[in-house]
């Protein structure tokens, strides 16, 4: 039987949570919130004093002129191509490679799983130098379909490749010689057995290849010129320098590119959480 003290150090404890994810909670929406109350200011907001969270009249007409007039359209376009192409190769490639890693025996693969790992430690600033000279050298620089963007995200990356490889590894292999003695093929088993079942761990890390290709900024800046295909990170950066008096129009852009993924994640966020339990768990 539950004594009086025990139930109230229970809501006590409970009161304690609560608090602290609220006070969690705030530290991120309060800026979020003036992001937007921002957005949708007069020019000349940061000079009031003292500053309001909410605006005494709407200016609605910031988002027009920043997707239409400094071309965040356009931007938007070419940074939702460039995530949505690069993170659908990150998934073919990672699944492939995290299903041989997991169910494949093949000599020295163990020893290749450890290099591929040791790769996550080398920055991308390490290797990038090698890089341009290949994409000079293919004449991929400024590419009209973003070939410089999107083909090195297709190569299998050593976290997606874990990951993948953590959740393919604890099935059941009863499943697998099922679909052999019924005639499956090993692409047979990885196509129809192994990617229904991982639909979880494959939509946390299209989230992950999304955000990192969408919010990619060293590589646009070296691969792209023309203004037309430039990306909204490169768009906000230039549109940072240019316009450093009129802060509502940085920060109704800087809306604008936040928009994808806070919509991105909203729809897959219960395959996200599942995910990352599953392939967390599982050794």
């Amino acid at each position: 039987m539950i004594t009086a003290e025990a139930k109230i150090k229970h809501a006590i404890n409970n009161s304690l949570h609560y608090l602290v994810l609220i006070i969690i909670a705030l530290t991120v929406l309060v800026p979020f919130a003036w992001m937007v109350s921002t957005s949708l200011k007069g020019s000349g907001v940061l000079t009031e004093v003292p500053p309001r969270l909410l605006p005494e009249k709407f200016f609605w007409a910031n988002y027009p002129d920043t997707l239409i007039k400094h071309h965040f359209l356009r931007y938007s376009i070419n940074s939702i191509y460039v995530a949505l192409t690069a993170s659908i190769g990150t998934l073919f490639t990672c699944s492939l490679a995290g299903f041989a890693f997991a169910r494949l025996k093949f000599f020295g693969r163990d020893v290749l799983f450890s290099i591929l790992l040791a790769t996550m430690m080398v920055p991308l600033q390490v290797m990038i130098i090698p890089e341009f000279l290949i994409m000079l050298k293919l004449r991929w620089l400024d590419h009209p379909l973003f070939l410089a963007l999107i083909i090195p995200s297709w190569l299998a990356s050593a976290f997606g490749t874990f990951m993948l490889r953590q959740f393919f590894k604890p099935i059941p292999k009863d499943l697998e010689d099922a679909a052999k003695i019924d005639g499956c093929s090993i692409f047979g088993i990885y196509f129809k057995i192994f990617l229904p079942l991982a639909k979880p761990a494959l939509a946390t890390l299209f989230i992950f290849a999304f955000m990192t290709s969408y919010n990619n900024l060293l590589r646009p800046i070296l691969y792209i010129s023309s203004q037309h295909r430039m990306t909204l990170t490169i768009g906000l950066a230039n549109f940072t320098r240019q316009y450093d008096v009129n802060e509502n129009l940085k920060m109704a852009g800087s809306v604008i590119t936040l928009l994808p993924l806070v919509v991105l994640y909203s729809f897959a966020q219960k395959y996200f959480v599942r995910g990352i339990t599953l392939s967390g768990l599982k050794a």
